[in-house]
């Protein structure tokens, strides 16, 4: 029994020590692993590329392989060396008209795309939106101009948006005109659209059909589209913005202020609003960044095809694109040239060099096909048929 009990004794003490060795190992395995990715992570960290900065100013941000460089107000940015980007610049918005007074014009829009920035010094200058129009009064002012100016050649500027007019004290409305801003004029109450003074930098601000207080005035124009004319059920709508996707996401800017709506005769003295501040924003490609490549999307007319215009995919990504066409039409897609036929979208995968994609758009008409007992037809009913290409 003694030589029984040491056996047992024994054989516990070694299947304990064998657990305790496993322990041991399942510790060190985890730690491996532990130490690994921690390696992994601090190796990544190393090989990830950096790049010098070649330009300062403004707020930075990075979107992928881009800087930007924002300017909301007043500053210089300074780049040491020549870059490929883009920038756009927006006018100070004009302030809006008081006593029921019509929306102030947005500010001019400038957008420079697939250019070369220059090593230079730029002054950049933000302009002010403008002032509200004040109680009973008709002064509300224009916004001021965004510049970027470098050592050479001339200044971009976007003009500052028109201001709205308003009514002033004892009814005067009929003898107000548009607004007097230089891109994207403001609208009026009780007087002609605004109109702009310098082409292609803005749009028309709204007038009032009647100029009875119970009337709304007109909106201000925008930098896409005019402003509207005011009417009996309300003010004018401001004029649409201009899409850009420079900050990464698609935004619209400089879109015109509303105008207000008619009272029905009775006192509504109110102050207009001022009028946005402008901005400015540089962006360009990061040195020793992946390599990129262009798809020139366009449509013809009777449709459309989102995004448009140059668009950049870096190496390797894919990129898609929707085509509507108007009612009544169909598409005919290209993709570099080549006729894929009536596609309501098209994507690019894995995008190794440049590509264009075109698309025209097809008038149909139906031809209305039936036949009596004791025969047939075919095809019956509503034929579609396609017309020529536009």
């Amino acid at each position: 029994m003694a030589g029984s009990e040491v056996a047992r004794v024994k054989k516990k003490i070694k299947l304990e020590g064998d657990e305790g060795k496993m322990k041991i190992m399942q510790r060190i395995k985890r730690l491996s692993v532990l130490f690994i990715l921690i390696l992994s992570a601090l190796l990544f960290i190393n090989v990830v590329p950096s790049f010098a900065d070649p330009c300062t100013g403004g707020t930075a941000t990075v979107d992928g392989n881009y800087t930007l460089r924002t300017f909301t107000s007043n500053g210089t940015a300074v780049c040491t060396s020549d870059v490929s980007g883009d920038i756009i610049m927006v006018g100070g918005g004009g302030g809006g008209g008081s006593n029921r007074g019509s929306g102030g014009g947005a500010g001019g829009f400038i957008g420079a795309t697939g250019i070369t920035i220059t090593a230079d010094t730029y002054t950049v200058v933000i302009g002010a939106g403008g002032y509200g129009g004040t109680n009973q009064n008709d002064n509300a002012t224009a916004g001021a101009n965004t510049t970027v100016a470098g050592s050479g050649g001339a200044p971009l500027v976007a003009y500052g948006g028109g201001r709205g007019r308003g009514g002033t004290a004892g009814g005067a409305y009929s003898a107000l005109t548009g607004g007097d801003g230089a891109s994207a004029a403001g609208g009026c109450y009780g007087g002609p659209s605004g109109s702009t003074t310098s082409s292609n930098l803005g749009h028309a601000g709204g007038g009032s059909s009647n100029s009875s207080p119970g009337y709304g005035a007109g909106g201000g124009g925008g930098a896409g589209t005019a402003g509207s004319n005011g009417t009996s059920v309300g003010g004018g709508k401001g004029g649409d913005g201009t899409s850009s996707s420079i900050s990464g996401t698609a935004k619209y800017y400089g879109g015109g202020g509303g105008g207000g709506g008619g009272d029905g005769g009775t006192a509504a003295y109110n102050a207009g609003a001022a009028g946005g501040s402008g901005i400015a924003i540089f962006r360009y490609l990061n040195p020793d960044g992946p390599t990129t490549h262009k798809i020139i999307a366009s449509a013809g007319s009777n449709g459309s095809i989102s995004p448009s215009g140059e668009v950049t995919v870096f190496a390797g990504n894919s990129q898609e694109f929707i085509i509507t066409p108007n009612p009544g039409y169909v598409s005919n897609v290209f993709i570099d040239d080549l006729s894929i036929g009536a596609v309501s979208g098209y994507k690019f995968h894995n995008v190794t060099s440049n590509h264009t994609i075109r698309v025209t758009f097809i008038a149909t008409h139906t031809i209305a096909a039936s036949a009596g007992s004791n025969g047939s037809i075919s095809p019956s009913g509503g034929v579609r048929n396609c017309s020529k290409i536009n």
